[in-house]
């Protein structure tokens, strides 16, 4: 067991990567009366191209079979259902699946050590057969209906959609009813048996309990299961183009206002920098620039072009030769095409004072002192760095005492939007 420790915050996490090449987090908190756990495997709604653990071809999976396989796993060979043994003992079970990761997590405040044994081993013994399968898909079914009636989940994935070309965004996370009706069984342990191996997941926990107890806990059930030594993972490398996929679109859905997302594309490897360090500094850009705070978005609302504060996301995507960044800008709008024109100005000239870089330093700073308060707070962080580097060290947490204006500058410099995509969701009414 290693000890990893935060000194800003006076606190450790403990580590060990378990033979069977399981990451296993835990950070002790003697005060709190509640234990959260996560466990994640990277597999999400983009991985459909991958070779089969111990076989040689790549193969194509239907979308939507990493959420689908989420949900069989709840399915157990036994009488006593996942979440009423959660629900007997008070406690919390939910999962997710996302472009990129599978998670299932759980909160209890009794019987931890029980309930951690019991949650590891639904989730790594899969039962699937013909029957449950077929009985699934209807649920499955009424959930992608949903979806499809669901004009804030089209307006997410469209927007990844145009931006990328070749990375699957083109394929719901829930899967088309097509390609849910297709998947069997055998596509699910095929998939099961490539993605869920210890090696390709991480388990987090805080917890009031003995962090050595809980690890020799964890030791102990894992060595009862059976893992391949040689297991390698093999997924298809897409080649991503540097244009986007489609630079303009307008689309009509049941929505009362005017929806704008303004996306832009860029190389990250154009700033020559930690990805951790730039994600902090493009958030400090758009925050000042961007904000419900700034000038600019308290300036559109006062002058009525826009409906709704701004809103902005960053996201990071590797392909096989390059990693992008995509930079989304959002709002609503009655008049549009004056709202973009004024952002495009914004994009174009943006500033960034460094009065602005303390204060936003600050409360990074001060936000990351406070997240140690809180069960959740803790596991946002383990889950966000683990996401973010695959790994969780003492230096991502340092990074924010590191950041300095001038780098700031250096990536504000940088940023282009010429390389942009215009998503536009109007009212049905209007088309």
């Amino acid at each position: 067991m290693r000890v990893i420790n935060l000194k800003k915050v006076k606190e450790k996490i403990f580590y060990e990567k378990l033979e069977n090449g399981l990451d296993v987090y835990i950070v002790k908190k003697e005060n709190f009366k509640t234990n959260s756990v996560r466990f994640f495997t990277n597999f999400g709604g983009l991985d459909l191209e991958f070779i089969p653990n111990k076989e040689k071809e790549m193969v194509k999976m239907p979308s939507g079979i990493a959420h689908f396989l989420e949900h069989k796993l709840f399915e157990t060979n036994s009488r006593v259902k996942v979440d009423e043994f959660f629900q007997k003992n008070g406690s919390y079970i939910n999962a997710f699946t996302n472009y990129k990761k599978t998670c299932y997590h759980f909160k209890c405040n009794k019987n931890f050590k029980e309930q951690l044994i019991y949650f590891l081993d639904f989730i790594q013994t899969p039962y699937f057969t013909d029957k449950n399968v077929k009985k699934e898909k209807g649920i499955i079914k009424q959930e992608a209906l949903m979806t499809l009636d669901d004009p804030d989940r089209k307006f997410y994935q469209k927007m990844f959609e145009n931006v990328f070309n070749n990375l699957n965004y083109d394929k719901t996370v829930v899967g088309s009813l097509e390609d849910i009706e297709s998947i069997t069984k055998e596509d699910l342990y095929k998939c099961y048996n490539t993605f869920y191996h210890p090696k390709n997941m991480c388990l987090l926990i805080v917890t009031n309990q003995d962090e050595k107890e809980i690890f020799d806990i964890i030791k102990d059930n894992q060595s009862k299961k059976d893992y391949s030594k040689k297991y390698k993972l093999i997924k298809k490398e897409y080649v991503e183009n540097d244009e986007v996929s489609k630079p303009y679109e307008i689309i009509y859905e049941n929505v009362k206002e005017n929806r704008v997302c303004y996306s832009i594309k860029i190389d990250s490897s154009i700033f020559n920098m930690d990805r951790e360090k730039l994600d902090f500094y493009l958030d400090f850009i758009l925050f000042s620039n961007l904000s419900n705070y700034s000038k600019f978005n308290l300036d559109l609302k006062k002058k009525k072009i826009i409906n709704k504060n701004i809103t902005y996301s960053v996201s990071f995507n590797k392909t096989s030769h390059k990693e992008y960044i995509m930079i989304s800008i959002l709002s609503v709008s009655d008049n549009i095409d004056k709202y973009i024109k004024l952002l495009e100005k914004k994009l174009n000239n943006l500033t960034f004072s460094k009065e602005d870089f303390i204060l936003i330093k600050k409360s990074i700073i001060s936000d990351s002192l406070y997240m140690f308060n809180s069960v959740d707070g803790i596991m946002n962080y383990l889950y966000n760095d683990y996401m973010f580097n695959k790994k969780i060290s003492s230096k991502s947490f340092d990074k924010a005492f590191e950041l300095s204006y001038e780098e700031t500058i250096k990536v504000l410099n940088k940023i282009s939007n010429k390389n942009k995509s215009i998503l536009i969701m109007k009212p049905k009414k209007d088309k």
